[in-house]
């Protein structure tokens, strides 16, 4: 099974007949039709726009709909639509949407072609860690960053999105919870990349005091 199997069959959850739309653009189409083609045997549709000029930003109102009108979307696109309306108004609707903004070959094969099961066990045993856990530290040669967590119920991003509704980004992999407001003291150094910068030159610090 390859990459665009697993998110047709064990993330999404397609059956035959679904409505399934592939939404990707010019950079990003060679993996988009290899997702409708994993897809047979559903009810596909394969829409190539042009790409928007930032992460978040609207696609066009007619492809929205198309959207909304779906059983299950991928988004195979050099943008982000994780945070649009469109994105927000599709699984209100009760369509389940797989969000791969700036998706490479090698990630693909590599973070989504994965064991799920395993995946999922290890990502839903560090969230519950995390729910009964009442501080988290990082540490690093930079400095220590000490959080307040109590309290606070941790989720797992666990490539699972086959209930209507649901929504993620691929790949998955991935147990986080929300701090206490105004609770963070430490230091941290973000030394590798940003987004959507990517790779930084220098280093940035940043100080925190509760």
């Amino acid at each position: 099974m390859g990459w665009a199997e697993r998110v047709v069959r064990e993330c999404l959850g397609l059956s035959e007949g679904e409505r399934f739309l592939v939404l990707t653009d010019p950079g990003m189409e060679e993996l988009g039709r290899e997702l409708f083609e994993a897809a047979e045997g559903t009810d596909r549709a394969l829409v190539i726009i042009d790409p928007r000029e930032t992460h978040g930003e609207e696609p066009p109102d007619h492809v929205a709909a198309m959207m909304r009108s779906s059983n299950a979307v991928a988004a195979v696109t050099s943008w982000s639509i994780s945070h649009t309306e469109a994105r927000r108004r599709t699984c209100e609707a009760g369509a389940r949407v797989a969000s791969m903004p700036g998706l490479t070959r090698d990630t693909a094969e590599r973070a989504i072609d994965v064991d799920y099961k395993r995946l999922r066990s290890l990502s839903r045993g560090l969230a519950e860690r995390l729910t009964e856990a009442s501080e988290a530290r990082l540490v690093t040669p930079a400095g220590e960053l000490v959080i307040d967590i109590s309290g606070r119920e941790a989720l797992a991003d666990d490539g699972n999105l086959r209930d209507p509704g649901e929504f993620g980004n691929l790949p998955a992999g991935e147990a986080f919870v929300a701090p206490i407001e105004g609770s963070a003291e430490g230091h941290v150094q973000i030394d590798g990349s940003v987004a959507p910068d990517g790779i930084l030159d220098e280093p940035i610090k940043l100080d925190y005091k509760a």
